[in-house]
């Protein structure tokens, strides 16, 4: 299993912003799904006409890669700025064609952002459908939109109810508990050598 640092990612309960926020990791490379995501957000702009985008990557938009238009895109921000940007949005996208893991999903809810993912990495382990974000298919734009549409358009106290459900997620995975299985593993394999 994987984990955050709950102490980095934490911020106080909230509620929703005043402006519908969506907000995503931007990447060039294929596999993080950025297209998928652009698609997404202009189907969502087609209903919530005040959405507000945000976004941060370690790479800058390219012609070949756009960010979706008036995306406030943050370029390699430093790591004390990250929790701030996943909790200015009301639903994190995690776009992804291919993770390992896919560590996004859980620090944006431990800074209690519910979260739409693909079935990519730990999304269907981590994700309840309706409870604390939503999983649809790889690439399929139209499902994310719609999910994304269903999680802005959830009442003030079933949107905080979900926030409460990503932020008990991702503290139910520690570094602890994953150092014991990683070393449990290895003294398996050990004692099977022995």
């Amino acid at each position: 299993p994987n984990a955050v640092d709950t102490s980095h990612f934490a911020v106080p309960r909230r509620g929703r912003q005043r402006r519908p926020t969506v907000g995503f990791m931007f990447s060039t490379s294929a596999f993080k799904g950025a297209r998928a995501a652009h698609k997404a957000i202009e189907e969502l702009r087609k209903t919530v006409s005040d959405l507000r985008i945000i976004a941060f990557g370690s790479s800058a938009p390219s012609t070949e890669v756009p960010l979706p238009n008036d995306t406030e895109f943050n370029l390699a921000p430093p790591q004390e700025a990250i929790p701030g940007i996943y909790a200015s949005a009301d639903v994190w996208l995690c776009p992804s064609r291919s993770e390992g893991f896919g560590l996004p999903l859980l620090e944006a809810m431990a800074c209690r952002t519910p979260v739409v993912a693909t079935r990519a990495g730990a999304a269907d382990d981590l994700i309840q459908d309706g409870v604390n974000g939503y999983v649809v298919e790889i690439d399929d734009a139209s499902a994310m939109a719609a999910r994304l549409a269903e999680v802005l358009a959830l009442s003030p106290d079933d949107w905080c109810a979900m926030s409460d459900a990503a932020h008990m997620c991702a503290h139910a995975y520690s570094w602890d508990d994953a150092a014991k299985e990683m070393e449990t593993v290895l003294l398996d394999l050990r004692n099977a050598q022995l």
